[in-house]
């Protein structure tokens, strides 16, 4: 499932990474790839919507969800 979020979300957020980084158009996706591949970036779903994120900021905002549920005494929200 995850791969199929990174797959659909890639189509919007390649070609606006590469205008922001002012890179040919094209060359991003091998790197995203990669990343993804290696970890280094997360595929999942943030707030009902697809997204990419740092894998370290993605363990750190899910660990300080599940803390603050278990705190809560509820459940944490979004898939697994």
């Amino acid at each position: 499932m995850m791969r199929d979020i990174a797959a659909c979300r890639r189509k919007m957020l390649i070609p606006l990474a590469e205008t922001l980084l002012e890179v040919r158009r094209g060359s991003s996706t091998p790197h995203l790839n990669l990343e993804l591949q290696e970890g280094t970036v997360v595929a999942d779903r943030g707030w009902r919507k697809a997204c990419i994120i740092l894998a370290g900021l993605h363990r750190a905002e899910r660990t300080i969800a599940e803390r603050l549920m278990r705190q809560a005494g509820g459940t944490r929200p979004g898939p697994g």
